[in-house]
């Protein structure tokens, strides 16, 4: 609710504001590991934590990965790019897209499967993307 009301957000801990800003800002950058968590439970990506405890999911020989696209990188081909140009192969586990006062923030939950020098490569092209990645599991 507060992504489609309010341009500003504060983010209190034991009574006192640990984390302020633009609304999209602190939903596409948490830097409070408070921030950071409530955010994810608000995410239907979070959900990859259940499915890989209740071994719905098995990563093997790949990157399990978190990506987060936000209005600098949302809307471009870029998983199409990094499977075509670094011979990956990437798996869409999960995948979520909020709009945050007008501006999309997506969030993907995939693997990436290939030899570990591509995978790198591919992890690097993402970051140069402004694409955010954070590995969840490393196979």
């Amino acid at each position: 609710m507060i992504k489609s009301i309010a341009n500003r957000v504060a983010v209190m801990e034991n009574g006192k504001v640990v984390e302020e800003g633009d609304v999209y800002d602190i939903f596409a950058n948490p830097k409070e590991e408070i921030t950071k968590k409530f955010i994810n439970s608000s995410s239907s990506l979070s959900n990859i934590t259940k499915l890989i405890e209740n071994k719905t999911i098995i990563p093997r020989d790949s990157k399990l990965v978190k990506l987060t696209f936000t209005r600098d990188s949302v809307g471009s081909a870029t998983i199409s790019k990094i499977s075509r140009e670094y011979n990956v192969d990437v798996n869409i586990m999960l995948a979520n897209v909020d709009v945050v006062n007008a501006d999309a923030l997506g969030g993907i939950i995939a693997s990436i499967e290939g030899n570990k020098d591509d995978i790198q490569d591919a992890i690097n092209y993402l970051h140069a993307s402004n694409v955010k990645v954070e590995v969840i599991h490393n196979a």
